[in-house]
């Protein structure tokens, strides 16, 4: 372990690889309740995309730690997943299996550029200035579905209104969105994760209306080995704790004997049948067949195309902002800002992805929380590794995933948008030129619900303004690419749709 993973030459430790692991777990493990439920609105079986969710986080983390040696973490990608079902299954009208068979081609087509280089390429050929605002823009839009599943926010006739919280949904969503703000405040580990468990223990207590509570346990069922293995890994957090604080080698070894016990009531509880873990409904369900949707072939082929074309450039950018802001944070850079073995994190990416298809879910993408392990002192892919067992472990949780209300899994959505407008510092707001369209590229994720949309319009802004300053050359040639296909694509959708 020491001569695979350098902890010695990285100045870190066993202990402090995993106590790092198991802090970017809790940072980022909200992703394995929100995520279900926003692709359950693309008619996606919950429980299933909840198995999927792990297993695909833990594949991509997995393989990010050994193939890079770096304490990265993955998961479906917040943004990614929202783009797939209220953009691609939502406005585009694409069903869901047809989706997933887009996601694995992307995956695909990320694992040849990446090989061949040319993904470098295309990232560099996008302005700074919209790489920031498309990750804003992503921010936005997660934080303005927060507000609609809250029911915090309304369209109506004549516009956006708030709600009322004389609504018990609104009321609960406001109460975990307070109790997240404060954790957050706080800088509390995992406060997100934290924040979804309060606020669905409360809606237990809260009616809905209807004669019930907004949070059900009606339908749950917990075999005793499933019951067993909560314990058993609650026990290992709490000795992995004891560990990190007390430094007691001792306290290590117990969490190590409850780990084993958490493993074994895992699989005992799938290998009796009696377990709700499955992936029946979603594992290889793609459907190529359903990717061409509209009334003539070249509609079909140009919603294809963007299609494939914004998830490309949605985990391109969301990956490489990540890794290199976390590798910055972690001091991995080379003196010319460079990151060394950049290239097998983005394979592990583009892997996971393809992965992910498969498993039932959207792209999978490495994590921003994965900054929180790194500031635990991880600088290893042992983190990663750790994180990895852990996600596989989460499974035991599928059975009461379910139950997360959409009031408890709005705050999170919210926070993580808040979390995503840090790069808006970075754009150059008195160069209109530059500001312009990244200022169409976020108003127009925000409020047009449409990540596509967001990078068209920017995208086009982009152009309109080079050209009128005398200055098309910097566009580029990729670039006039892009811009190209969404101006065919707009002018193919006013003709058929009018």
């Amino acid at each position: 372990m020491e001569k695979f993973f350098k902890l010695t030459d990285n100045k870190t430790n066993f202990r402090t690889e995993v106590i790092a692991g198991f802090v970017t777990f809790f940072t980022m493990a909200y992703i394995i309740f929100v995520n279900p439920n926003i692709l359950s609105g693309a008619g996606m079986d919950h429980g299933s995309v909840t198995v999927a969710t792990c297993l695909s986080a833990a594949i991509g983390t997995l393989l990010i730690g050994l193939m890079s040696n770096y304490p990265f973490a993955q998961a479906p990608g917040m943004g990614l997943n929202a783009f797939f079902v209220y953009t691609v299954c939502g406005a585009m009208a694409w069903e869901w299996e047809g989706a997933l068979a887009a996601v694995f081609i992307s995956g695909i087509i990320f694992v040849i550029i990446t090989l061949s280089g040319a993904r470098g390429k295309i990232l560099n050929a996008v302005p700074r200035s919209l790489k920031y605002a498309i990750g804003a823009g992503i921010g936005l839009f997660i934080a303005s579905l927060g507000l609609k599943n809250g029911s915090m926010l309304a369209l109506s006739a004549d516009g956006f209104f708030i709600g009322s919280l004389a609504n018990p949904m609104m009321l609960l969503a406001v109460i975990g969105l307070v109790i997240t703000i404060i954790l957050m405040v706080l800088k509390v580990k995992g406060a997100i994760l934290i924040g979804i468990v309060l606020t669905t223990v409360i809606g237990l207590f809260m009616p809905n209306g209807e004669g019930g509570t907004i949070t059900s346990l009606a339908g749950v069922e917990v075999s005793p080995l499933a019951l067993a293995g909560f314990i058993a890994f609650a026990l290992m957090v709490l000795f992995v704790i004891i560990w990190g604080v007390t430094k007691k080698k001792g306290m290590g070894t117990i969490a190590g004997i409850c780990l084993a016990a958490t493993v074994v009531l895992l699989i005992a509880n799938l290998a009796t049948g009696e377990s709700s873990i499955s992936l029946d409904q979603t594992f290889m369900k793609m459907d190529f067949s359903k990717m061409f949707v509209g009334p003539t072939l070249f509609v079909q082929v140009i919603s294809f195309v963007t299609v494939i074309l914004a998830f490309l450039m949605i985990d391109m950018f969301d990956t490489m902002g990540t890794i290199i802001g976390t590798a910055e944070k972690a001091g991995y850079l080379d003196k010319d800002g460079n990151l060394p073995k950049a290239n097998q994190a983005m394979m592990a990416d583009a892997i996971a992805t393809a992965a992910g298809a498969v498993l039932g879910t959207s792209t999978v993408t490495t994590f921003v929380e994965s900054v929180s392990g790194v500031n635990e002192g991880g600088r290893t892919g042992l983190t990663s590794v750790v994180v990895a067992i852990l996600f596989v472990l989460a499974l035991l949780f599928a059975p009461i995933a379910g139950i997360i209300p959409s009031s408890a899994t709005a705050p999170a959505l919210i926070v993580v948008g808040i979390l995503m407008m840090g790069p808006l510092m970075k754009i150059r707001w008195d160069d209109f030129a530059e500001a312009a369209p990244a200022f169409m590229t976020v108003l127009c994720m925000g409020f047009m619900s449409s990540i596509t949309d967001g990078i068209a319009f920017g995208f086009i802004t982009y152009a309109i303004c080079k050209i009128f300053t005398k200055k098309a050359k910097e566009v580029g040639g990729i670039m006039w690419g892009i811009v190209i296909i969404f101006i065919v694509y707009y002018i193919m959708r006013a003709i058929v749709i009018g």
